[in-house]
């Protein structure tokens, strides 16, 4: 999503790309999600952790955003990747 958002030239244009770029990813996330979860759960339990880490932004000034996005992304993709 965040490419998408990052050419973006105004703040509309910004929350467009963004929106955009949830839908792609929600589409897209829907077809690779492990088989024992349901697509549109994985997809509100994500779009939840997102709201909290907006909470957790907002409210933290000192908030290690790299180490705490990068964690996130990781607890996510290990949640829904496929057994080997």
């Amino acid at each position: 999503m965040r490419p998408h958002a990052g050419q973006a030239a105004s703040d509309a244009d910004t929350l467009r790309a963004y929106v955009e770029g949830s839908i792609a990813f929600y589409d897209t996330a829907s077809n690779s999600c492990r088989p024992d979860f349901a697509p549109r759960t994985v997809a509100i339990i994500l779009r939840d952790l997102l709201a909290g880490a907006l909470l957790r932004l907002l409210g933290t000034p000192d908030l290690d955003v790299d180490g705490y996005t990068r964690e996130l992304a990781v607890l996510c993709l290990r949640s829904v990747e496929l057994p080997s």
